[in-house]
């Protein structure tokens, strides 16, 4: 990971939620397919040394995904809803 200039690579990986992204995912009431047009189509920013975060403009309004990287996917963290 050292050396990268691209965010691009992490949207390459399968993902996984955390407990805490389940329970948002449920608590918004969104499906799995609404979560992975975000993961793929999202514009990504750099949040931190592994950190990235994720944002869609949808009907329902800004959906973001806080994601972690790790070696072998991507670990969504949380998820929100923006105006």
């Amino acid at each position: 990971m050292v050396g990268r200039t691209s965010c691009e690579g992490v949207k390459k990986k399968p993902y996984r939620y955390t407990i805490h992204a389940g329970r948002h995912l449920i608590d918004y009431d969104l499906t799995d397919d609404v979560i992975r047009s975000v993961y793929q189509e999202g514009k990504i920013t750099k949040e931190g040394r592994n950190k990235y975060r994720i944002s869609k403009r949808t009907k329902r309004g800004v959906i973001y995904l806080l994601v972690g990287e790790t070696s072998d996917h991507t670990t969504i963290i949380t998820i929100g809803i923006g105006k």
